[in-house]
């Protein structure tokens, strides 16, 4: 629990609203589309990293539309759909783990790098984020 705070997060002292740069005075921003892959694991990753970012993001004026999808359940997002960026969960499985949907997770962020999208791995999903890559990488150089 966090001193100060009833909810065990800590919380951020900022300015209640953004002083916008000359240049952002007459343009609003689009959205922020974000997709959280929520990895199986003890708690509801996705509502965490909605709460953390939307408190945060209460100073600024960009809206942050979320998209959630369970790798576990066979869900995985369109490669290229125009996401600004990917969060891949924690989870309890160990990324060397023989389970069919890590290795689904594994293949989608390797199509998503071809991509070249942006991730955010925390814990678990920077573990399978890094392997993936490491393995493309080496599959190329032996194929040449």
């Amino acid at each position: 629990m966090v001193a100060g705070s009833e909810d065990g997060f800590a919380t951020l002292s900022r300015p209640t609203k953004r002083t916008k740069l000359p240049d952002e005075q007459d343009s609003a921003s689009p959205p922020l589309r974000l997709v959280v892959l929520n990895c199986p694991g003890s708690s509801r990753y996705d509502v965490m990293f909605q709460r953390w970012l939307g408190q945060e993001n209460k100073a600024r004026d960009r809206e942050i539309l979320w998209e959630v999808y369970e790798p576990a359940e066979g869900q995985l997002p369109p490669v290229g759909a125009g996401f600004d960026g990917y969060i891949l969960s924690g989870s309890f499985h160990g990324v060397y783990e023989d389970i069919p949907w890590i290795a689904e997770l594994c293949e989608w962020i390797r199509r998503a790098h071809e991509k070249q999208e942006k991730m955010l791995g925390i814990c678990f999903g920077h573990q399978v984020d890094v392997i993936t890559s490491r393995l493309s990488m080496m599959c190329q150089i032996q194929s040449e």
